[in-house]
């Protein structure tokens, strides 16, 4: 069901399995989450990678992982000089 990581430091979080999310996905029917929801799932999830989402998901493991280190990259690199 959910899995706490690094469950002795200060900095442990949980996080569900990829299983779970795929029958809880499954049961939604006709309703669909917005992209910031979707995205929150995408990264509370163990190993997204595994995970089968559904035909109408739109943010899947590796664009938000990508999205997240191109942001971190912004605002640490200026590229007005070029």
């Amino acid at each position: 069901m959910a899995r706490r990581l690094d469950a002795l430091r200060p900095s442990n979080r949980t996080v569900l399995e990829p299983w779970v999310v795929e029958v809880t996905l499954s049961r939604f029917g006709s309703r669909r989450l917005s992209k910031v929801e979707q995205d929150v799932i995408v990264k509370a999830t163990r190993a997204p990678h595994k995970v089968k989402w559904p035909d109408w998901w739109d943010v899947f493991p590796w664009q938000s992982l990508f999205c997240e280190a191109v942001a971190q990259l912004q605002g640490k690199i200026s590229l007005k000089g070029m």
